[in-house]
């Protein structure tokens, strides 16, 4: 009994499941813009709103940090820990790191501020600039779903090929790569919608030069954009040596979304990269 794709050799099978393997990727992409809302463009995106989109409830933590820092409420010791200063005004981000014991560690620090982080993701989304939980995981499944069926599809003549006696070793390569792939598509998920993605991108073309030469006044919002990066070489580049460092015995929370849910985007000019859209 012939059947088709199935009866090919080692080769010619190979090359078919790499073209189909890039046509996953085309129709991931395409079904991850399809699916995505459009939302509701902000007219005005202040540093903490932009902080969540860009890079989640943990780039929310270092634009706060920033923001105190610049104030000289916060300071980094030789330790590479945080300081809260005794008179530092009673903000909700003061009020959190209050109740912590000094000198402050970043992971509890971030723990501390989540708090914040989460009602702002949660307005965001209530002016659709992020996702709901049922609009997310209809994109997760739509943009996992083609690497899925390749991968079935590769199984089948996998067994095909170890019934017949046939060496299966570069195919097993190839369905556990597809079997990968599919698990990044459905767990690494940009949360925001399309104006979340344009509000975003827009901020970051506006304020592109943030990223070189931010004065104290402009360095929460760098931050919020593109990360304690743009930190490096400046006054505040100690607060990039302990997010990078961890500033904690190694308990840092990296930038993106995979830690709280978020948009897991990187933000201004990280992309997602491969097979996203």
């Amino acid at each position: 009994m012939a059947l088709g794709p199935f009866d090919l050799s080692g080769g010619p099978f190979l090359i078919l499941y790499a073209a189909l393997f890039l046509l996953a990727c085309l129709a991931s992409g395409r079904l991850s813009h399809a699916l995505r809302p459009e939302g509701r463009r902000p007219l005005h995106l202040p540093p903490e709103d932009a902080a969540v989109l860009a890079g989640g409830l943990p780039r929310h933590s270092e634009m706060v940090a920033m923001q105190l820092l610049a104030t000289g409420h916060l300071a980094v010791d030789a330790k590479q820990h945080l300081v809260l200063a005794a008179d530092a005004p009673a903000t909700p981000a003061v009020t959190a790191l209050r109740v912590l014991p000094q000198p402050l560690r970043w992971h509890r620090v971030d723990r501390a501020l989540a708090g914040l982080g989460q009602a702002i993701r949660a307005r965001l989304t209530a002016q659709g600039l992020l996702m709901t939980e049922g609009e997310g995981w209809r994109v997760r499944i739509a943009q996992a779903a083609p690497f899925v069926l390749l991968a079935c599809f590769g199984l089948v003549k996998l067994a095909i090929g170890e019934a017949r006696g046939r060496p299966v070793g570069f195919l097993t390569i190839a369905l556990i790569v597809t079997v990968v792939v599919a698990v990044v598509r459905l767990a690494g998920f940009d949360q925001r919608t399309r104006a979340g993605r344009v509000a975003v991108a827009a901020a970051c073309a506006r304020h592109a030069r943030l990223r070189r030469a931010p004065t104290d006044a402009e360095a929460a919002l760098g931050v919020a954009l593109f990360g304690t990066s743009i930190l490096i070489g400046s006054g505040w580049e100690a607060l990039h040596r302990l997010r990078t460092a961890g500033g904690d015995g190694g308990a840092s929370v990296t930038d993106g979304g995979s830690s709280d849910g978020g948009s897991g985007s990187g933000g201004c000019g990280g992309g997602c990269g491969g097979c996203s859209s």
